[in-house]
């Protein structure tokens, strides 16, 4: 099956609006082990408790991240040959696209184990999760790229509130970089306001992207 330039960038889109409302879930409803008593450090009992309680909602939540990366990767490889513009953009998300799947992958093969693994010592479950968490801050900072680039795009060439929607693009795509490039060297001190600031920018480059659509032919 052919794929053309329009609908692999509203595979793109869409695939976009599902991870921020994928992310969203996650952090709602399952939002990572804690200790059995609050102000107590974590254990590797509460991290292999958390598993055993919600193991089934957290692989199915992140193989469908898992999916919706591998569409963001794959459309923009399409849409990157088949129209032939916006190269940093389908460049920037086509590889966000494959480190996201690469962390989530680490995830769903790796935690579990690394934490019934270590014994009473958290040390090697934390080590696989500030590995995932690298390339969850290289893939936000990508998608940052993308919309400091669209939304200058859109700066230039739109007018009103497509020009408005193109400020918003950008800024919170430059925030999305400038923070996931401090968590690169600093990780967990700074990961919820890296993780925020990606999700942000990734929901305003979607809606950007999505305003698009009409105009790209092929």
């Amino acid at each position: 099956m052919d794929i053309t330039a329009n609908r692999a960038v509203k595979i793109v889109a869409a695939s976009l609006f599902a991870t921020v409302l994928l992310q969203i879930a996650y952090m709602a409803f399952l939002g990572g082990p804690t200790p059995l008593k609050a102000g107590e450090p974590l254990t590797s009992v509460d991290v292999i408790r958390y598993f055993d309680n919600r193991g089934g909602e957290i692989a199915a939540l992140w193989t469908m991240e898992a999916i919706a990366f591998l569409a963001i990767a794959m459309g923009s490889i399409v849409a990157l040959v088949r129209t032939g513009a916006n190269a940093v953009v389908w460049t920037a998300l086509g590889l966000s696209g494959v480190f996201n799947t690469v962390q989530i992958g680490i995830g769903l093969a790796m935690f579990e184990p690394a934490a019934r693994a270590g014994g009473d010592d958290t040390g090697l479950f934390f080590t696989f999760v500030m590995g995932a968490f690298f390339f969850y801050f290289v893939a936000k900072a990508l998608i940052g790229l993308a919309g400091v680039v669209f939304g200058m795009k859109l700066i230039g060439s739109a007018s009103g509130g497509a020009k408005a929607l193109g400020v918003v693009t950008a800024l919170t795509g430059l925030g999305a970089v400038a923070i996931n490039v401090a968590a690169m060297a600093l990780g967990g001190p700074v990961l919820f306001a890296a993780g925020a600031a990606g999700t942000v920018a990734t929901l305003f480059l979607a809606i950007a992207i999505a305003s698009r659509t009409r105009s790209i032919e092929g």
